[in-house]
C-alpha cells in the first residue's frame, strides 16, 4: 500500500481560490473505505476511532454514521464527540493518566469506560468515577513500530495481577486489558507475542477470581506515507 493523491493540483488550486489557504480537504470516500475494510476483516472486533488523530466534526460525524465507536483521551474530545452525535456508551477513555478535573468532566458527561496503568490512577477513579469499568494497560513493545509507546504508558507485565487486584479492592468494575504496540507497526506478526502475553495475564486473572471479558488491542495499524509503503490493510 503506497500513497496515492486524492486531489489533483488543478482541483487544489480551484478550492484554494474559493476558500483560501491553508485548507484541509477530507476525502470521505477514503475514510469510509478504510473503515469498511477493517470491519470486513475484523468481524468480531468493535472499532474505536481515536479522536486524537483528527477530531474534525466532519470526520467524527462520518464515522459515527458508519457505525464506529470512539476512543477519547480528554474532556475536549468527549465534547467534540457528543457534538457530532456519539453517545457516552460508545466512548472509551484511553489515556492512562488523567487529571482529576478531566476525569470528573468526562464522568459527568456520562463516560464510564476508562484505562489505567498505575495504582495512583485507581485512587482518582475510585474517588471521581466510582462505578467505572476499567481496563489495565500493559506495556508491550514491537520492534517494527516506528514510534514506541511502552516507555510512556503501560504497567509492567509482572505487576499486572497486583494492579488488577488493586482495582478490584477499590470496588471498580475490572473488565479487561489494554495494550498498544506503537504507531506505524509495520509487521503484523508483532501482534502474536503481544496477544500471547495478554492470554497469560487473562488466565492468571481468572485464577485470581477476576473475570476478564474485554481486550483492547490499541492500534498501530500503519498508514502509507510519502517515503514509506506498508502492507495492504486487508492483509
Amino acid at each position: 500500500r503506497s500513497t496515492t493523491p486524492v486531489l489533483s493540483f488543478e482541483q487544489a488550486r480551484s478550492l484554494i481560490a474559493a476558500h483560501g489557504s491553508p485548507l484541509l480537504v477530507i476525502a470521505r470516500s477514503r475514510i469510509i473505505s478504510a473503515y469498511q475494510t477493517m470491519r470486513t476483516h475484523l468481524r468480531d472486533v468493535e472499532l474505536f476511532y481515536a479522536a486524537k488523530a483528527n477530531s474534525n466534526p466532519a470526520i467524527l460525524s462520518l464515522l459515527r454514521k458508519a457505525g464506529a465507536s470512539i476512543d477519547v483521551s480528554s474532556a475536549g474530545e468527549v465534547n467534540a464527540s457528543l457534538a457530532t452525535g456519539f453517545t457516552p456508551s460508545q466512548m472509551l477513555h484511553t489515556h492512562p493518566c488523567k487529571s482529576e478535573a478531566d476525569l470528573r468532566a468526562c464522568y459527568e458527561q456520562g463516560v464510564r469506560w476508562f484505562v489505567y496503568d498505575n495504582p495512583y490512577e485507581l485512587d482518582k477513579l475510585a474517588a471521581h468515577a466510582p462505578d467505572a469499568n476499567v481496563l489495565l494497560r500493559i506495556a508491550i513493545s514491537a520492534d517494527s513500530s516506528v514510534l514506541k509507546l511502552s516507555s510512556k504508558f503501560g504497567a509492567d507485565r509482572d505487576e499486572s495481577i497486583r494492579f488488577l487486584i488493586a482495582a478490584q479492592r477499590r470496588e471498580l468494575n475490572v473488565r479487561g486489558l489494554s495494550f498498544h504496540l506503537g504507531s506505524q507497526c509495520l509487521d503484523p506478526r508483532d501482534f502474536e507475542p503481544a496477544l500471547a502475553i495478554m492470554r497469560e495475564v487473562i488466565e492468571e486473572a481468572w485464577d485470581q477470581g477476576i473475570p476478564i471479558t474485554h481486550l483492547d488491542i490499541g492500534g498501530g495499524f500503519p498508514s502509507p506515507y510519502r517515503h514509506q509503503t506498508v502492507m495492504p490493510l486487508d492483509e
